[in-house]
């Protein structure tokens, strides 16, 4: 049996009633929680085409904001298409170190208890040696 959760979210009630040969009749009832909501999932940091000075030894921060109905399983941080960092308790920012100038691609992906995903915009930025 599938039951069919589209457009649902919440805490819900399934009851099992038996009723046997005899006429007797059992119930069973759990508690579920159905998630169909992703996470809401930002990049505050960097801005969009923000230039940052530094060398290859320093550190940005790449603040993100995530939230979530129910719970963050773990935020992905991704710089020019490469997982840099996997985090999974809040606060969900990290460091990159600045190795390379040029134009750089930061986006964010979070997934949810439940398995929803939720990418962040494509953020722009460069970064010039000082």
């Amino acid at each position: 049996m599938r039951w069919k959760t589209d457009g649902l979210n919440g805490l819900y009630t399934l009851q099992l009633v038996v009723v046997d040969d005899d006429g007797h009749i059992s119930t069973h009832a759990i508690h579920v929680t159905v998630d169909n909501q992703p996470p809401h999932v930002e990049i505050l940091l960097p801005e969009p085409d923000q230039v940052l000075r530094g060398n290859s030894r320093q550190e940005m921060v790449i603040e993100v904001e995530v939230t979530d109905n129910f719970g963050v399983e773990r935020v992905e941080s991704y710089v020019d298409d490469i997982k840099v960092e996997t985090v999974t308790t809040p606060p969900y920012s990290i460091r990159w170190r600045m190795r390379t100038i040029g134009e750089h691609e930061v986006y964010v992906r979070a997934i949810d208890l439940a398995g929803n995903v939720a990418e962040s915009d494509r953020i722009l930025f460069t970064i010039e040696r000082p």
